[in-house]
């Protein structure tokens, strides 16, 4: 997943106001304090759904028994989508809330994206004809 991640982010061009901004000083944190705040907030997202998931992921959704594999199976697509997501709010380098901003300039971005989510419904959909649910 990190591999696909680094290749689409990887080949997003730098943008005008990107290359406008003035350089960081020497001694700046690596790390912003709009990257912690966006970082804790998407940690603190995903692990209150992903407990809930566990906890009551039976109770929400038909046909899904408690700690079956289909259960572990819908944790795990939570999980997976979360990065997917992130991949896009990981574009912007600044304190931007519009995540599609030039998005339809980068089809390599676009391609991993597809590619991503393409590979997982397909390991759902060949799991679930193997047990003979699909």
């Amino acid at each position: 997943m990190d591999t696909m991640g680094a290749l689409a982010l990887g080949t997003e061009l730098p943008t005008d106001d990107l290359l406008l901004r003035a350089p960081y000083k020497r001694n700046a944190s690596l790390i912003s304090r709009v990257m912690w705040r966006n970082v804790l907030v998407q940690a603190a997202f995903q692990l209150a759904v992903s407990v809930v998931l566990l906890q009551s992921g039976d109770a929400l959704f038909d046909d899904v028994v408690a700690k079956s594999r289909v259960h572990f199976t819908l944790i795990f697509n939570f999980f997976v989508f979360c990065q997917v997501f992130n991949e896009l709010n990981a574009r912007s380098i600044g304190d931007s809330a519009d995540i599609f901003t030039g998005l339809g300039s980068n089809l390599m971005f676009l391609a991993v994206l597809a590619f991503t989510v393409h590979a997982r419904v397909a390991a759902i959909s060949r799991e679930g004809r193997g047990r003979g649910e699909g």
